[in-house]
Formats: structure tokens, C-alpha cells, sequence
């Protein structure tokens, strides 16, 4: 009667055991079940979401709208940096082109020559302005105070070269001011005597005039000029006895 006993109550047990197995073996293939699938989900989800992106940067720059079929252009943000560096070298090299342009032009230029009455009026000028008025009780110059600023007020007719020998030869210099040296002038042009104008090279012309006078004799003076800053200017005098 025990054995009876025992053995239905084992089998009760095995039956319920099996039972539960059975259920939570059902549970367990359910939840995976949902899990793939939540999984598959999300994977079509990535690979759509990259598609996506994909196609919209496929071409950064044209976008096409699939509801409304229209086209939007758009730029990419780093594209405006590309091309504002890329205006900046194309800007720089058309300045380079234009500089270079200018100075080609400058030193293909032909000089045009100069008119006799031109460097007539450039000798005049320069001794007229050489020669400033001067107080005659004491001989001091009124305008200037010493002789560089007086070969650089004549700078705009004659260099260095020309204007200091006759500076030094017409003036002196003192502590209170310039001081004009009573003598006669050397020989310059004049205008009794007709002038040759000879051509040294594109940029320089050489003016001549021979003359007499009392106290010098015959003479024969030679103005050279050359063309500086657009301008003739005496850069050396001569003259033959």
C-alpha cells in the first residue's frame, strides 16, 4: 500500500516538474523570440537611417526633395572655406599679374624727347633759384639758414652733383644763417646765342651754347640732362674755354 502510495505521488511530482519545464521553456523561446525581433527591427532601422544618409550626401551639393520632385541646392560647410582660399590665390595672382603688368609697362615705356625749350627752361630755373635774395647791409640770405636746405630747395632742377659745387662757390655758412659771397657769376647760357640740343642715349640730351663776354672770353657751356622721375633734370655742367 506505501509502494501504491510513493509511486503516485512521484509520478505527481514528475508531471508537475515537466510541467513547468515545459512552461518556461514556452516563455523563454517567446522572449527570445521578441528579442529578435526587436533586434531585426532596429537593424532595418540602422541600415535605413544609412541609406538615408547615404543618398543625402551622395552629392553635397544637390539635394533632391522625393515629395515634391524639386531640386534645393545646398553647400556643404566646408566647401565655402575651400573657395574663399581659392578667390584668395586667384585675387593674389591677378595683383601679381597687374604689378607685374605695370612694371613691365614702365620699363618698356618709350621716354619722349625732350624740347629744346625745356632744358632751356631747367638751366634758367635752377640759377634763378641758386641765386636767393639776400639782405644787401650784410649779405645774409633771407629764405634759408644753411646750404643743404639750398641744394635741396634746387634738387627739382639739378643733383648734388651740379648744384653743391656752385653752392659752396656762391655762399657761406655761419652759425647765425647763409651768407651770399659778393663775386661774379660764373658763365651760364644766356639768351643772345642760339642752342644745340644733341641726344646721348633715350634718357639723356646735352645742351650747348657758345658765347663771349668781357670777362670771360669765348666760351662754350654744356648742360647735360636726364630724364628722373618723369622729369629732366641737370646731372652735369661743363665748361671749355
Amino acid at each position: 500500500m506505501k509502494s501504491l502510495f510513493l509511486s503516485f505521488v512521484i509520478l505527481t511530482l514528475g508531471w508537475n516538474i515537466g510541467s513547468g519545464v515545459d512552461l518556461h521553456q514556452e516563455k523563454l523561446e517567446h522572449s527570445t523570440k521578441d528579442d529578435l525581433l526587436q533586434v531585426h527591427t532596429l537593424q532595418k532601422n540602422i541600415n535605413t537611417t544609412t541609406i538615408s544618409a547615404e543618398k543625402r550626401f551622395e552629392n553635397p551639393e544637390v539635394v533632391v526633395e522625393e515629395n515634391t520632385g524639386e531640386v534645393e541646392t545646398k553647400i556643404v560647410e566646408n566647401e565655402p572655406k575651400e573657395e574663399k582660399k581659392t578667390e584668395v590665390k586667384v585675387i593674389k595672382k591677378q595683383e601679381k599679374v597687374k604689378s607685374e603688368t605695370k612694371e613691365d609697362k614702365i620699363k618698356n615705356q618709350e621716354v619722349a624727347e625732350p624740347s629744346k625749350e625745356e632744358l632751356i627752361h631747367t638751366a634758367r630755373t635752377f640759377m634763378d633759384e641758386l641765386l636767393q635774395p639776400y639782405d644787401e647791409s650784410n649779405n645774409k640770405v633771407k629764405n634759408f639758414n644753411t646750404k643743404q636746405e639750398l641744394v635741396s630747395h634746387v634738387s627739382s632742377y639739378a643733383t648734388e652733383a651740379v648744384a653743391v659745387p656752385y653752392v659752396n662757390m656762391y655762399f657761406e655758412e655761419k652759425e647765425d644763417g647763409l651768407y651770399i659771397i659778393p663775386m661774379c657769376l660764373n658763365p651760364w647760357i644766356t639768351d643772345q646765342q642760339p642752342f644745340t640740343m644733341t641726344k646721348i642715349d633715350d634718357k639723356q640730351y646735352k645742351l650747348s651754347q657758345s658765347n663771349s663776354s668781357d670777362m670771360h672770353g669765348s666760351y662754350t657751356i654744356h648742360l647735360t640732362f636726364k630724364q628722373m622721375n618723369e622729369k629732366w633734370i641737370m646731372v652735369s655742367e661743363d665748361v671749355k674755354y
